[in-house]
C-alpha cells in the first residue's frame, strides 16, 4: 500500500471551490465534500484523560466556539458549542495540528491522510468546517 504525506488543510471552507479557484492557489481545500472522519475512534476525548478543569478559555472570532486547554497538556483543546457540549477536540500530530470528533481524525475522503492545520486556531477551524458539513 502506498503511503503519503498528511495533508496540510491550508484555508478550510464550508463553501464551493471552483476549479478554476483551485487551480490559482493549489493548497485550497475544496469544500466539495473532500474532508471525511476516520473509520475508526483512534483518540480519547481530552474530558476522559483526567486533566481536570480547563485552565485556559478562549474563543473563535465570528464563532460561538469556546475552546478549553489544559497547561498540563499544551497540545490539546477540547471545542464546545455555546451549550457547553463537547464538539471535538484539536491535537498536536507530528508537525501539524489534526482535529477528532467523536475520536475519529478528520481525513480528505478521497485518499484518506488526515488533514493536518498548520496551528490550534486553524484546526478549529478545519473541525468547525466538518461539524458545519456534519461528518458525524
Amino acid at each position: 500500500m502506498k503511503s503519503h504525506p498528511p495533508r496540510t488543510a491550508t484555508t478550510p471552507s464550508t463553501d464551493t471551490t471552483t476549479d478554476t479557484a483551485t487551480a490559482q492557489n493549489p493548497a485550497a481545500v475544496p469544500g466539495q465534500l473532500r474532508r471525511a472522519l476516520a473509520a475508526e475512534p483512534t483518540a480519547h476525548s481530552p474530558l476522559a484523560r483526567g486533566l481536570g478543569a480547563p485552565t485556559d478559555t478562549w474563543s473563535i472570532d465570528g464563532s460561538d466556539l469556546v475552546v478549553e486547554g489544559w497547561s498540563s497538556a499544551p497540545d490539546l483543546f477540547a471545542v464546545r458549542d455555546p451549550n457547553r457540549r463537547l464538539l471535538g477536540w484539536i491535537e498536536a500530530l507530528g508537525d501539524g495540528w489534526g482535529a477528532y470528533i467523536q475520536g475519529r481524525l478528520i481525513i480528505d475522503a478521497t485518499d484518506g491522510d488526515p488533514w493536518l492545520s498548520t496551528d490550534a486556531p486553524h484546526a478549529v477551524a478545519l473541525l468547525r468546517a466538518a461539524r458545519n458539513q456534519q461528518l458525524t
